[in-house]
């Protein structure tokens, strides 16, 4: 596969995973994008799909970010589940166009395969990043002192031990209320 084409097949994947982000289904089946990533990887050119799947991961999740700083308290939670449940659905479904390199390409250059690296940017880039976190915790902290509140943290318990136990721990346990 010659360069040209590598970045176009490349561009049609990352093209993809963007529409589903977007909220839609994209046009093109998921077939033939798992076609065209298997031939980007036989051809040596999966270091390109790699990063160009990391970038347009990342890029979603950075304007995910950016829109929940700017978000009201009690709309964030809801926004942030809903965007939780939309993240991981785009990363199982990019998950299955790049099956074969995490398959193969991954495990060679000891990259970490593309749902776990999809988890770990959301981690740093929307929970850790911005005012979600400090906003997590003080919901914790007012609906163990009694407060009213409308939030359901369930959900957001269940993300968070997705992602990490130590910072579940964090916002779920009693250090988050006595901090």
């Amino acid at each position: 596969m010659d360069p040209d084409q590598a970045t176009k097949a490349c561009k049609k994947v990352t093209d993809a995973i963007h529409e589903y982000y977007a909220g839609g289904f994209p046009n093109s089946p998921g077939e033939e994008l798992y076609r065209l990533a298997y031939i980007i990887v036989i051809r040596r050119d999966g270091e390109k799909l790699y990063s160009a799947v990391e970038t347009v991961i990342c890029s979603e999740v950075e304007g995910i970010s950016r829109a929940l700083d700017d978000t009201a308290l009690d709309g964030m939670l809801f926004e942030l589940l809903a965007k939780w449940r939309l993240h991981k659905k785009a990363a199982s479904y990019t998950r299955d166009i790049v099956m074969y390199m995490d398959r193969t390409f991954v495990p060679t250059t000891n990259r970490t395969p593309i749902y776990d690296m999809a988890l770990r940017v959301w981690l740093n880039n929307v929970v850790r990043s911005g005012n979600v976190l400090p906003r997590l915790i003080a919901e914790v902290r007012r609906q163990r002192e009694g407060e009213d509140t409308a939030a359901d943290l369930s959900g957001v318990a269940e993300m968070l031990k997705e992602l990490d136990d130590e910072l579940y721990h964090q916002v779920m346990g009693e250090p988050a209320v006595t901090q």
